[in-house]
C-alpha cells in the first residue's frame, strides 16, 4: 500500500480546483495515474512510483487557480516598449516599493493572508505574470443554531503582460463576502475588490499608459461574421433609442443566430443603431484546428472590456480563447 504522502492541505486544494479539471491537467500534461483505486490512493501511488511528484500537483494546482473561473479585465499598453527598455528600473521600484523580486519558475503558490499576499513575479523575454492571493470568507446564518458560519475562500489575481504587443489583462476570482476591501460607503463590494488591483497595475507600471481595450468591433464582427468558430448561446445588443434587446437559446446547442427573429431583427437593423453589448457562448472544438479538447465557454462584456470564463478552464484553453480575439481585433 502506498505511503500517505499527499499532506491534507494538498488534498483540500485538489477539491476546491476540482478533481476533474486536476485529471485534465495530468492528461494535457501527459502524466498518467492509474486508476485502480480512489483517486487520492492512486495520487499517492503515482508519488511513490517517482511517476509524479509534488511539484508536478502545485504546478497543476497553480496553473489551474491561474486560468480557471475567472473575470478577466483586458488593457492594452501603447507604450509597451519601455517595460523591455526599462527592465532593471521597473525591477528596482518592484523591489524597494513592494518588495517584489522574480522567481525562475512562472508558477508559484503562497499561503493566502486577509491582506493581499504578493505570490510571484516571472518575467522573461516575452511575457510578465504577477500573482496575488486573499483569504476572504462566505457566511451563512444558521437561525436554528443562532449562529453565523463562516467559510474561508481563497481568492487568486493575476497580471499578464504580453511583451510582444503590450496586450494586458488582469484575471480576477469572484471574491468572497466578507473581505477587506470596501468602497466609498464603506461597503465590502466586488467593485471595490477589483477596483484595489486595477488601481495597483499602475502604481505597479507607474511609466506604463494602460487603457481599456476597445471590444466593440471584436463583439459586433463576432455576431456578424464569425459564425463557424463561435456559437453564441445569448446575446445583448443596444439598438434604436439605447434600447436593449436580448436573445437567448434554450439549449446551449442552440445558436441565437439561427432563431428566426434573430434573423429578422438584424437585416432590419441598421448598422449605426446595432451595437453587441455582450455575448455568451463557446468556441468550438471542432473547429480550433486541435487546440481545444472541448468546447470552451465564455462570455465577452464590449462595454466593461471583461471576459468571462468557467470553472475547470485551463491556461491552454483560455488563451486558445484570448487569441482569437486579438486576431479579431486586429482585422477591425
Amino acid at each position: 500500500m502506498a505511503k500517505n504522502i499527499l499532506s491534507v492541505d494538498l488534498i483540500e486544494d485538489i477539491k476546491n480546483i476540482g478533481i476533474g479539471t486536476f485529471q485534465s491537467w495530468l492528461v494535457e500534461n501527459e502524466i498518467k495515474v492509474s486508476l485502480k483505486n480512489n483517486f487520492f490512493d492512486n495520487l499517492n501511488d503515482a508519488l511513490e512510483q517517482q511517476t509524479l511528484t509534488l511539484d508536478d500537483i502545485n504546478r497543476a494546482i497553480s496553473e489551474i487557480e491561474e486560468n480557471s473561473d475567472k473575470k478577466i479585465h483586458l488593457y492594452e499598453a501603447p507604450s509597451f516598449e519601455t517595460i523591455v527598455q526599462d527592465k532593471k528600473k521597473i525591477m528596482k521600484h518592484l523591489r524597494d516599493t513592494f518588495g517584489i523580486v522574480p522567481s525562475p519558475l512562472d508558477w508559484g503558490r503562497v499561503a493566502p493572508k486577509r491582506a493581499p499576499t504578493f505570490n510571484y513575479l516571472y518575467w522573461d523575454d516575452k511575457k510578465i505574470k504577477l500573482k496575488f492571493s486573499e483569504l476572504h470568507h462566505d457566511y451563512e446564518v444558521d437561525i436554528e443554531d443562532d449562529e453565523i458560519i463562516k467559510t474561508p475562500k481563497k481568492v487568486y489575481i493575476i497580471y499578464f503582460i504580453d511583451l510582444t504587443d503590450g496586450f494586458t489583462q488582469i484575471r480576477f476570482d469572484r471574491p468572497g463576502q466578507l473581505h477587506s476591501h470596501k468602497n466609498e460607503m464603506g461597503k465590502r463590494t466586488e467593485a471595490a475588490f477589483e477596483n484595489y488591483y486595477k488601481a495597483l497595475l499602475f502604481k505597479l507600471f507607474p511609466d506604463i499608459l494602460f487603457h481599456d481595450m476597445n471590444l466593440n468591433r471584436v463583439a459586433n464582427y463576432i455576431t456578424t461574421k464569425e459564425r463557424e468558430k463561435f456559437r453564441i448561446n445569448k446575446e445583448v445588443t443596444t439598438i434604436t433609442g439605447n434600447a436593449k434587446q436580448t436573445y437567448a437559446s434554450g439549449s446551449i446547442n442552440t445558436d441565437i443566430r439561427d432563431l428566426p427573429e434573430h434573423s429578422a431583427a438584424v437585416s432590419t437593423a441598421e448598422s449605426k443603431t446595432w451595437l453587441t453589448e455582450d455575448l455568451t457562448g463557446y468556441w468550438l472544438a471542432e473547429h480550433s484546428d486541435g487546440e481545444l479538447a472541448k468546447n470552451l465557454f465564455m462570455r465577452i462584456s464590449r462595454r466593461v472590456s471583461e471576459v468571462r470564463v468557467q470553472r475547470g478552464c485551463l491556461e491552454k484553453e483560455l488563451n486558445y480563447g484570448l487569441k482569437q480575439i486579438r486576431e479579431i481585433q486586429a482585422k477591425v
